[in-house]
């Protein structure tokens, strides 16, 4: 075996090409180790430093405002639906709110938004306000499955992991925001769940081509995914794939899948660990009636 020169690196194929010794090959196609060492670094960082960033959001036109169930709160998400209004925002609110303008309102910026609206319109609403706890901001981030707008999520004095802002000072944080002054990026990872059961014999079904079987949920879902045996009194037979990749079969009683931002949720109820929400890792946990095991893997951006 002939020595390797220190001229020149060793080198990875990344993509389909012809052979090396074939006219049509081009010495562009191949990429050096210590340059996709510096690629990888390089993005590393860049995620880093786009978790870090600061925000503006230009011509704000529609507001979304999520409530949650609470008289007092209806009455707080008019008032701020109406901060919008005389600033030219279209404001969008739930139906008990706007029953709260009565018949005789002419405040046409103001209307009504529904999960219809979310799943159909999503990508017109440029601001999400939500009033509540993490559990509100977890329902809004269900209602966008496709972009998920900017999120200023409003605390109403408990304790919360994503609830930053104090709603006393809502004038002050909106009229920031509709100012265009830069504001603190906090990125959350979520997952693209899809559920397939396979026909009562366990074979692959016959009314799909997909060797899984039927598709029976597609979500995602920024905390965690769930699967248990319900009220059978058998485990569960599961296929684990991560981005189509086939990770593991498990026999349990169930099993949690969750990002880092559902990891103090069910998974650690289960035993589960904690990770840092900066971090892009996927968390799967599944328990068997005298043992559980967890796996950790990093998301495929990484």
């Amino acid at each position: 075996m002939a020595a390797s020169n220190p001229k020149h690196p060793p080198r990875i194929h990344l993509i389909p090409t012809p052979a090396p010794n074939s006219p049509q090959s081009n010495s562009s196609d191949f990429l050096p180790i210590s340059d996709l060492a510096t690629s990888s670094s390089a993005l590393r960082q860049a995620l880093n430093d786009t978790r870090n960033a600061k925000i503006s959001i230009p011509n704000i036109k529609t507001v979304l405002i999520v409530t949650r169930p609470r008289f007092d709160l209806e009455k707080l998400s008019l008032k701020i639906a109406t901060f919008f209004t005389q600033r030219c925002v279209k404001a969008l609110v739930g139906s008990q709110v706007y029953d709260l303008l009565g018949k005789n309102s002419d405040d046409n910026l103001i209307s009504v938004w529904d999960a219809e609206y979310c799943r159909t319109n999503g990508k017109d609403v440029d601001l999400v306000v939500t009033l509540g706890g993490d559990g509100t901001v977890l329902y809004t981030s269900s209602l966008f499955q496709d972009r998920v707008p900017p999120i200023v999520p409003f605390h109403l004095g408990s304790l919360g992991f994503l609830t930053v802002f104090d709603h006393k000072k809502f004038e002050t944080v909106l009229g920031d925001i509709l100012e265009g002054k830069p504001q603190n990026l906090n990125l959350r990872m979520r997952l693209q769940a899809d559920v397939y059961r396979k026909g009562e014999s366990g074979s692959k079904s016959s009314s799909t081509e997909n060797e899984l079987g039927d598709l029976v949920l597609s979500r995602k879902v920024l905390n965690e995914v769930v699967v248990d045996r319900g009220v059978h009194s058998t485990m569960v037979n599961l296929d684990l794939f991560g981005d189509n990749d086939y990770i593991s079969s498990i026999l349990a009683d169930g099993l949690v899948v969750a990002t880092p931002t559902g990891c103090t949720a069910y998974n650690l109820s289960a035993g589960g660990p904690l990770v840092h929400p900066s971090k892009s890792s996927v968390i799967s946990k599944y328990r068997f009636s005298i043992s559980s095991v967890t796996q950790q893997f990093p998301d495929s951006s990484y």
